[in-house]
């Protein structure tokens, strides 16, 4: 029972909560992070990331096979980040998580629109443009445009930024670079 609770003061902060979902998905424990998600059911909100929980939750299913869950929620967490953009014109988190979901619904050509206005609005700031940069490298893998991915890792890999190789090597939104001779490449 003391674990239990250690466990619940931990996922009430933030940063650590989306470390530990994060941690289940590397770790392919994805009815944990999914319990997690499902018990807290808050956005994952910084300065860096607005993620909402029926994201999280539709990439989980994703990982996990369950195609209608998967839809049902990127479909949840397209209307939430439509509204958001709307809101809120020029904010970069909200143009990229919405990226990330038209990309996963097959909206190629708007999720790439989507990552590159992000890119755009985050153009001020080197470290956030890193992490608009990494989140439209992952909506390039999604929709299969695979070489685009693999330019914008190797420049960020020569920059001080938030992506390493071990988190290419972990995180299962790589997972389809796998086995590219660039991409072997550059985790070398």
């Amino acid at each position: 029972e003391d674990g239990l609770l250690h466990n619940k003061k931990l996922a009430s902060n933030m940063e650590i909560f989306n470390v530990l979902v994060t941690a289940d998905l590397y770790d392919g424990q994805y009815e944990q992070a999914l319990d997690k998600l499902i018990e807290r059911s808050q956005d994952y909100v910084n300065n860096a990331w607005f993620i909402p929980n029926s994201l999280w939750q539709a990439i989980i299913y994703g990982y996990m096979g369950e195609k209608e869950l998967e839809k049902q929620y990127y479909e949840t967490a397209v209307a939430i980040l439509e509204d958001k953009v709307a809101q809120n014109p020029g904010d970069d988190r909200y143009y990229s998580s919405l990226g990330k979901a038209y990309a996963s619904l097959g909206y190629e050509q708007e999720a790439i629109e989507q990552g590159q206005l992000a890119v755009a609005c985050a153009e001020k700031d080197a470290l956030q443009k890193t992490v608009r940069q990494e989140d439209l490298a992952r909506i390039y893998v999604m929709v299969g445009k695979y070489s685009e991915a693999i330019d914008i890792v190797e420049d960020l890999l020569n920059r001080d930024c938030l992506l390493t190789r071990a988190r290419l090597r972990h995180d299962p939104v790589w997972d389809p670079l796998h086995g590219h001779p660039r991409f072997e490449e550059l985790l070398s």
